[in-house]
């Protein structure tokens, strides 16, 4: 008969267990890290009735230690938990004499006024106060003139806090401390000498708000200090951009976007360059938190579409060498937002010359009065517009094309780096067939299964990990051209389906 047994209980955070065997009469033993102490059974025993002898262990950071390694972390008691009341901690940081310490608040949060946490630097000589924090306000970070660094807390009878998260580190007195990495950005160089420089850049889609591109290492009353401190990266509330790539993302981003925002982009590219902005991510308040998008440089330029929830195209192209876009939210619920690419690429619209005119058309044909400019047409929807795919004729070679009908104006255009094709404008009262539905779109976030949109086709979608389809019945192509039921939407928290304008494919002027 197999020898009964007990679960296994873990292992406490900030400690280690020794004994891997959950049998009857095996035993386990607990220790804590160094700085924290043991709370309960240091040894536990699996008994008969297949129970521990005692529950695991604890480890909670002491409220009295010396450290001495180059490198740690301090933390209040029971962090991220909240401390006790009546408390009375000392510590100290002991480095190699003719060093210094360093440290970094990560994270602080006591009472105000009456809970604080001191920190005292021994100096070459008198012990001085590099500063008293209570409530929330404590520097980035603080380094000390001397090898040894000694930090007290108190608090009193009542309200107690989260605590704080304190790293430490040590370096020489030739030397600066280790300045870190900006979140959302980058450093290059890795030597803090006296003389040292180094630099930092702020990953795309994010702005410098504050500090310095570029640091030294200097000698400034005395000390060894940075000349100036290192950037904030953060995500701009709009702007003017110009470079031939990028990223857009909302103020906030990574995390929810902030309330109450009202931010412009301007994208330009070089004259004779169309843009093209990519969803790699959206997801807004529905119906409150919107992104405007218009083909042109200002908010009276024609709109492309505007949306919210997690309904967007996977891309959007301009006409010409402007797109303008507007995100407005309001002062209640936020979400993640979106990250967008865009991209600039060469356009032949800007040199396209008009070389054959529609009279009239036939089914899937459209045909001048003295040549066939093109022929079977398939349609699409991209941006609101009508997308005119064709094969056209040129010698004894057939190409294929597409055109761009640029709704609501009415006119074609040729998107193609060959300058010598042909571009279209279509006359009154001209009608375009085809058929097969138009183009039914993708949902942000979820996938198309299927890509033949003639009649009776059918389509299918599914969405990524963590969004649920609004909709799982097939789309089918119906023989009046239309979809048999709106695009679904894939749907995160706080989102809903949204339902999607279609639009006929019929051109009058």
């Amino acid at each position: 008969i197999e020898k009964g047994g007990c679960g296994d209980p873990g292992i406490p955070a900030y400690g280690k267990r020794t004994g891997s065997s959950f049998l009857h009469g095996d035993s386990l033993t607990f220790e804590c890290q160094a700085a924290f102490e043991l709370v309960g059974e240091r040894v536990i025993t699996c008994q008969q009735n297949n129970q521990w002898s005692g529950n695991k262990p604890s480890c909670v950071f002491s409220c009295f230690f010396n450290f001495t390694a180059s490198s740690g972390i301090i933390l209040s008691p029971n962090y991220p938990e909240e401390y006790g009341n009546n408390m009375n901690c000392v510590w100290l940081i002991i480095s190699e004499p003719g060093s210094r310490i360093h440290l970094i608040f990560n994270d602080f949060d006591v009472e105000p006024q009456f809970d604080f946490l001191a920190v005292k630097d021994d100096g070459i000589s008198d012990i001085t106060v590099l500063g008293t924090f209570s409530g929330n306000e404590v520097p980035s970070q603080l380094a000390s003139s001397g090898h040894v660094v000694r930090l007290e807390f108190q608090s009193d009878h009542s309200t107690t806090g989260r605590g704080f998260n304190i790293t430490y580190t040590t370096f020489g007195q030739n030397e600066c401390h280790d300045p870190g990495i900006p979140i959302n950005g980058r450093r290059f160089g890795d030597r803090f000498l006296l003389g040292s420089s180094v630099s930092f850049h702020c990953d795309d889609g994010f702005v410098k708000t504050q500090g310095s591109e570029s640091i030294t290492c200097i000698l400034q009353d005395g000390n060894v200090v940075w000349s100036s401190t290192v950037p904030r990266c953060e995500a701009p509330c709009g702007g003017h951009l110009t470079a031939s790539s990028g990223v857009i993302l909302p103020p906030g981003w990574p995390g929810y976007y902030k309330d109450s925002l009202n931010c412009e982009w301007i994208i330009e590219a070089k004259p004779g360059h169309s843009i093209k902005i990519t969803f790699d991510r959206f997801q807004t308040e529905v119906n409150y938190d919107t992104l405007e998008v218009r083909d042109g440089p200002a908010s009276s330029s024609p709109l492309i579409g505007e949306y919210h929830g997690t309904q967007a195209p996977q891309f959007l192209t301009s006409t010409g060498n402007f797109m303008y876009l507007l995100f407005t939210t309001d002062n209640s619920r936020s979400s993640v937002g979106f990250l967008i690419r865009y991209e600039s690429k060469w356009s032949s619209l800007a040199r396209a010359v008009p070389v054959c005119r529609v009279e009239f058309h036939t089914r899937g044909l459209i045909v001048s009065r003295s040549r066939r400019c093109a022929g079977n047409a398939f349609l699409m929807l991209v941006n609101h517009r009508l997308v005119l795919e064709f094969l056209y004729m040129a010698g004894l070679m057939m190409s294929g094309d597409i055109l761009y009908v640029l709704w609501p104006k009415y006119f074609f255009s040729i998107i193609q780096e060959d300058p010598c094709l042909m571009v279209f404008s279509v006359h009154p009262g001209v009608t375009l067939e085809s058929d097969s539905c138009l183009d039914p779109g993708i949902p942000v976030n979820g996938h198309r299964h299927g890509s033949h949109f003639g009649i009776q086709s059918t389509v299918t979608f599914s969405c990524n990990p963590g969004y649920t389809l609004s909709d799982d019945e097939p789309l089918v192509c119906e023989r009046n051209h239309q979809w048999s039921h709106a695009l679904p939407s894939c749907d995160g928290r706080w989102s809903s389906a949204q339902q999607q304008t279609r639009k006929t494919c019929i051109a009058i002027l």
